[in-house]
């Protein structure tokens, strides 16, 4: 993920919190169509958790490394 916020002193977790925000309503400002469906919908639990830097910052791509050709059976 890109983060425009570099420049903030927050927490990472705090800005991947942002952008699941703009993805399950939309974000006109930063051009990202609404998807909702529930998998980016709030949710108090994951909004509680404390994620060190060092966990998102380790691997990021990992992060976002979804094969969809080979993980997904939908067979």
């Amino acid at each position: 993920m890109v983060f425009i916020f570099f420049a903030e002193d927050r927490a990472l977790f705090h800005f991947y919190k942002i952008y699941f925000k703009a993805i399950n309503e939309g974000n006109d400002k930063i051009n990202i169509t609404e998807y909702n469906g529930g998998l980016f919908a709030e949710d108090s639990l994951i909004n509680s958790l404390i994620i060190d830097d060092e966990v998102l910052d380790a691997c990021p791509l990992a992060l976002s490394a979804y094969d969809f050709n080979t993980d997904v059976d939908i067979l």
